[in-house]
């Protein structure tokens, strides 16, 4: 029975990626002599080519040559420590407990105390001259060489440095004194290099198996690594042109393609985004799970994906741009362009004779067969109108929406008051007129009465107001200030007392304060109002407001005009229009059925 190896060089740790087998037996962690270069034995592997190494070692330091002996090293002190892996693969969880602890490390500290977080302190051997790479990774420890219970949990980063340190709970301890600066060590004169040997050509790397137009997605756990397995088979990876989706990436694992600097030539997206983070090449990225659209145009090369939580899992220089060995997609795959947030579909009613409806899905093809209607979506096909879910399309969630129009009498000036749906259920709405907007209607203000769903109307206003909603009766004016004063965020706006400039008592705390410069012809926003103080006999007679709120101009003058807009939704009893344009939307998943919509309305006499 043959066995099939991953070989990793000894120099710098990178993939052979034309996976091999022997003719003699070998250990996994090996070392042959392979191309006069050293590589490890890695992992098993499902396939290989047969290869003839030229020697054998049990390491790789066999296979180096030993370097020139250094004049007088400086003595090393090194203390023994005792390390265990707490939590692998790059995850962010840390680890609430410490367990026993076999592997022996080195370090420069004698003490958990003396750990300082930002610095290298931990190293392969005595010497310390081999780092300890942590690759983000959370590490029991334990001074001394005795087997134990670890004291304290370590997370260290791919340089090896230690970035946070815990207690056994949890705690973050992160503290002791600061590192002390090495000595510098003279540096003997450099002898002359000796001749550069021609190198060995590397063997190219070849895709082990090419990405089809859909891909379903598994994990394998492989060299103890929890790695993406695409396609039913985990190796090099590799595709030409064309548009290739992965099937259902859970959100345990969204996944992010490096592409920085090749948009141009590979970019993806997918049905639900993770967000974004800086990937492992130190670039930005963003991170989908569902299905994962990849969208190739041109020679990218090599590139690696990863997961938003885990690190690489065996994506690393993983994806390779071959249209030889993984032909391009024929004929090619043109995505739409456009918004696709502005994707729809448009259905024709025969009976009505026009285009009515708006539908939220957006297929690939769509067709008609034995009484069904079928559309296909990333290579899936889908049945419509089969379950009792509503409003769900290729797994996600939409609303219904019906937009129409008030408009009866045209001419005539009129308030809208309330709206009443002839409904099963209540619906939210939103309301403009051709003098108001933003007026709306939420769904748990309706009440059931006698079989229908009932509310008044609100107008919410805009904030600053616009131009047009100045007319309206919320809008108020006190007259102009003698003088403005600017503390932190308030701003104080004193008024006349003799002659008397009255503030009145309509106005109250929270209404929105604006104001006019001579020559008064433009209005701005000033803040909310926070207090009002008047007391003629001791000549208070002024206004308290907040400067900070968003849209908010500091008032430049001392004898601006000053006016009040009140709470347009507390306040209204509708909203004012010649018509009203309205939109209804419904979030259920259940059917829900609408017979009509109808509102109150009232001449209006300015």
């Amino acid at each position: 029975m043959a066995f099939f190896y991953e070989l990793r060089k000894c120099t710098d740790d990178t993939p052979y990626f034309q996976y091999v087998t022997f003719s003699q037996t070998v250990q996994l962690n090996d070392v042959v002599l392979l191309y006069s270069e050293c590589y490890k034995v890695y992992a098993f592997r499902n396939s290989g080519t047969l290869v003839s190494p030229t020697a054998f070692y049990s390491n790789c330091s066999q296979c180096v040559p030993a370097p020139p002996t250094p004049p007088s090293p400086v003595p090393v002190t090194s203390y023994q420590w005792r390390f265990n892996e707490a939590q692998g693969n790059g995850s962010q969880t840390k680890p609430l407990f410490c367990v026993y602890c076999p592997q022996t490390v080195w370090s420069n500290v004698q003490t958990v105390n003396d750990i300082v977080c930002g610095t290298q302190h931990f190293w392969q051997d005595q010497n310390l001259t081999i780092p300890f790479i942590g690759s983000n990774q959370y590490y029991n420890g334990i001074p001394g060489s005795t087997n134990a219970t670890g004291t304290a949990t370590f997370l260290i980063d791919t340089t090896g440095a230690v970035t946070d340190k815990f207690d056994c709970q949890g705690t973050n301890i992160c503290s002791g004194p600061a590192p002390t600066p090495p000595t510098p060590t003279p540096v003997a004169p450099t002898p002359p290099s000796p001749p550069t040997p021609t190198p060995t050509p590397t063997p190219p790397i070849v895709p082990q198996y090419c990405f089809s137009s859909t891909n379903e997605v598994a994990f394998q756990v492989i060299g103890l690594v929890n790695v993406y397995v695409i396609g039913g088979n985990y190796g090099i990876y590799g595709t030409g042109n064309g548009i290739f989706v992965l099937n259902n990436i859970p959100s345990t694992h969204p996944i992010a393609f490096q592409n920085f600097g090749k948009t141009s030539l590979i970019n993806y997206s997918g049905t639900y985004s993770a967000g974004t983070k800086t990937g492992l090449d130190g670039n930005v990225y963003e991170y989908f799970y569902g299905d994962v659209t990849i969208t190739v145009t041109g020679d990218y090369g090599l590139l690696s994906y990863e997961c938003y939580y885990h690190g690489y899992m065996g994506g690393q220089n993983n994806l390779k741009y071959d249209n030889v060995t993984c032909p391009s997609i024929s004929p090619p795959i043109i995505p739409p362009t456009g918004d696709p947030s502005d994707l729809y579909t448009l259905s024709y009613s025969d009976n009505s004779k026009g285009w009515p409806s708006f539908y939220s899905y957006y297929a690939d093809w769509m067709i008609g067969m034995n009484n069904y209607f079928y559309s296909v979506k990333a290579g899936n096909l889908y049945r419509h109108n089969t379950n009792s879910l509503r409003n769900n399309y290729y797994n996600v969630q939409y609303n219904s929406s019906v937009t129409s129009v008030f408009n009866q009498m045209p001419l005539e000036n009129k308030l809208f008051k309330t709206v009443n749906l002839e409904s099963d259920s209540s619906w939210s709405v939103s309301l403009d007129t051709d003098i108001q907007t933003g007026a709306s209607i939420d769904s748990t203000w309706f009440e059931k009465k006698e079989g229908a769903w009932f509310a008044f109307i609100r107008n919410n206003g805009t904030q600053p107001a616009q131009t047009k909603e100045y007319p309206m009766r919320s809008v108020n004016g006190i007259g102009r200030s003698t003088s403005v004063s600017v503390v932190g965020t308030n701003t104080i706006i004193n008024f006349a007392t003799d002659p008397l400039i009255a503030i009145g008592s309509d106005l109250s705390v929270g209404d929105i304060l604006y104001f006019s410069l001579p020559t008064y012809n433009t209005i701005e926003m000033a803040g909310r109002v926070v207090a009002i103080n008047v007391d003629l006999q001791n000549n208070t007679n002024n206004i308290v407001i907040d400067n900070s709120i968003t849209g908010a101009v500091a008032i430049s003058a001392q004898d601006a005009f000053i006016m009040y807009i009140k709470n347009q939704q507390a306040e209204s009893n509708g909203v004012l229009g010649h018509y009203c344009l309205f939109t209804i939307t419904n979030t259920d998943s259940t059917a829900t059925e609408l017979f009509a919509v109808e509102s109150e309305v009232m001449k209006s006499y300015p």
